[in-house]
């Protein structure tokens, strides 16, 4: 029955008329301070609680349901037990319900995943600049083209930090209309014409897992591994396997019902000059397939755009996969450098990682703002 105080910094609460969603962990620990306070998905605040028992009283519950003026009770729940912090980073996929995705209108955007072949293409521009043009204004409706690829994924294992959340819940956070997957190459290279059906397995369950928060499901086809000069090896004699992988994704997308985006058949021949190593995509290549993956030709003034892109993709990356992630949400939240210098039970760095949104945004934006002046200049 012990009172414990927990605060916020200034500013942390959100506007008026914004949902709110509030979530105290109670967690025992005597060497450091468990106990917390999130809102909307974000840490703001630590207690050290001493051990003992917690006892919830029916009348402080009615107490705190009587909220401020003009706002609105939706949900109450109490649980027995200390959340985790992968739980708490995603609160609100803890109740059940329809996903965003499915009951609200979709914004214009596209989430893109993958490995290494994905991250370039992302990082080279010029799939969200044609992506981005190529989208209809709406109003209230900005197009954005967000990456959740990471170096190394593959269909079998796409490894994460710890605390950083499941695909599903990345995807239902996007509220994106469409999800584009880049996987085979590096299956191919890893498992050869043997593992073709554990691939198609394991792409099958994927695509499952995105139908469900994402309408509309693109796989891209498998453009040729290339022939590069020694000491490369010549990876172009293990095309006919990734061809068994490329008919491999084809099917999937027939079965799934999603879109085949079909690569292979208009690759340019006999090519040396769209992958780095034989493999993974050079900038050139990630233009090239970008405009294959939304047959698109190249924009007027395209290099202002994929200036913007990449300006963007820049802050979403520091927003999405910083690299002091430890500090953030992993095993080291407890360090001073995590916390506000004046009162360490404030955590300063997860409410300054959120401002992040607000850049990210702008930059998404002006990115539109310029391609549809882009399209009312052309003849």
């Amino acid at each position: 029955d012990v009172t414990h105080e927990i605060q916020t910094r200034s500013g942390a609460m959100p506007t008026t008329g914004a949902a709110v969603n509030v979530a105290v962990s109670v967690r025992r620990d005597p060497r450091q301070a468990l106990a917390g306070l999130w809102i909307n998905g974000v840490e703001l605040a630590t207690a050290a609680i001493p051990p003992g028992e917690v006892v919830l009283k029916a009348a402080e519950w009615e107490v705190a349901k009587a909220l401020p003026q003009g706002a609105k009770w939706r949900q109450l729940d109490v649980y027995g037990r200390a959340l985790t912090r992968g739980e708490l980073l995603d609160w609100g996929l803890l109740a059940a319900g329809e996903p965003a995705s499915q009951t609200q209108p979709q914004a214009s955007g596209l989430v893109v995943l993958g490995g290494s072949e994905a991250v370039m293409l992302m990082e080279e521009g010029t799939l969200e600049a044609l992506f981005v043009s190529q989208q209809e204004s709406r109003p209230g409706a900005v197009p954005f083209v967000r990456s959740l690829a990471w170096e190394g994924d593959t269909v079998f294992a796409q490894d994460r930090p710890m605390n950083f959340g499941s695909l599903r819940q990345q995807l239902q956070r996007s509220e994106a209309g469409v999800a584009l997957l880049m996987f085979g190459r590096q299956e191919c290279l890893e498992r050869g014409r043997e593992g073709v059906e554990s691939f198609r397995t394991a792409l099958s369950a994927l695509v499952g897992s995105c139908r469900a928060q994402v309408p509309e499901i693109w796989l891209a086809g498998l453009p040729p591994f290339e022939k590069q000069s020694a000491p490369l090896p010549d990876l172009s004699a293990r095309n006919e396997e990734l061809a068994v992988y490329d008919a491999a994704i084809r099917e999937v997308a027939k079965t799934m019902q999603a879109t085949f985006i079909d690569l292979r058949s208009v690759w340019p021949p006999q090519a040396r000059e769209f992958t780095t190593d034989g493999v993974n995509l050079s900038a050139k290549g990630a233009a090239l397939t970008a405009q294959l993956l939304l047959s698109a030709e190249e924009l007027p003034e395209a290099e202002r755009l994929r200036a913007l892109a990449r300006a963007k993709n820049r802050l979403w990356n520091q927003y999405w996969r910083p690299t002091n992630w430890a500090f953030l949400h992993g095993d080291r939240t407890a360090q001073p450098s995590s916390r506000d210098h004046a009162n360490p039970r404030l955590r300063w760095f997860p409410e300054e990682t959120e401002t992040y949104w607000r850049l990210i945004e702008a930059k998404e934006k002006e990115l539109a703002q310029v391609a549809s002046e882009l399209r009312r200049k052309l003849p």
